[in-house]
């Protein structure tokens, strides 16, 4: 049963709203740009039914979530079986999405994206004598590293990002963590003006294992209790598996925060 439909295309054609009244298989697919996502959930939220909208995404279309109240984490040996790098990683992203939110002091400079270090230059030059540099787009890999670079002309400003999520698609997470710590040495003030909230983190220890001599992928798995434990040890919110455990305490988790 169609509900409204949308002028918004994706691969198989465009959005439309439906409710499913009977079984059956479907093929799905969602916006992948911040403001669609933002218009169809805008869209289910006047339809005024009483339900939780859950929305799927990954790390590296991860833009869109911006728009989303809350965020769950999933992670696992898929990404890498090196267990400690996996909990390093997933800590830093849980860190990176709660970062603190601010607001502007004194004079301010604001730009858009920020994706060819000559930019870099530019902002600089007009950010002397000022307090706090907002960047309200993205900013690219070299550019972050060229503002790094330079980082004593920001020594004991503040340096605003619009949203976490424009933080996590400049680099790999390495990078960042790299580049955020190099300012924070340099006593910059890094905040956002919207915060992404994390209630929870899912880790699944299978991947698949590329065998050479037969030249195909077998089913693998790391220690479940070791990959949970782990990247539960620094990490402020609850990590489950769901395999293992059940879905339950994760949905009593969502429904607590509703």
């Amino acid at each position: 049963m169609i509900i409204p439909s949308t002028n918004i295309v994706t691969p198989l054609g465009k959005i439309i709203l439906g409710k499913v009244i009977q079984s059956g298989r479907l093929v799905v697919a969602g916006p992948n740009k911040s403001k669609e996502l933002g218009q169809v959930l805008n869209l289910l939220r006047q339809e005024k039914v009483n339900f939780i909208i859950i929305v799927d995404g990954a790390l590296n279309r991860i833009a869109p979530m911006v728009e989303v109240d809350v965020l769950i984490l999933a992670t696992g040996a898929a990404r890498t079986p090196d267990i400690l790098k996996l909990a390093f990683e997933t800590q830093h992203i849980v860190k990176i999405l709660q970062y603190p939110v601010l607001d502007t002091k004194g004079a301010v400079i604001f730009c858009e994206n920020i994706l060819d270090i000559k930019k870099v230059d530019v902002i600089l030059k007009n950010f002397k004598g000022k307090d706090t540099l907002y960047i309200n787009g993205v900013i690219g890999e070299d550019s972050f590293k060229y503002l790094v670079s330079r980082k004593d002309e920001l020594r004991g400003k503040r340096l605003i990002f619009s949203d976490p999520i424009k933080l996590l698609v400049c680099c790999d997470i390495n990078n960042l963590r790299d580049f955020l710590s190099e300012l924070q040495k340099a006593q910059v003030e890094i905040g956002v003006r919207k915060s992404i909230k994390v209630i929870a983190v899912t880790v699944n220890p299978y991947y698949p294992q590329y065998r050479f001599a037969s030249n195909n992928y077998v089913e693998a798995f790391v220690d479940c209790d070791k990959l949970q434990e782990s990247i539960k040890k620094n990490i402020p919110v609850p990590v489950y598996d769901v395999v293992k455990e059940g879905s339950q305490k994760l949905f009593q988790d969502i429904l607590e925060y509703q």
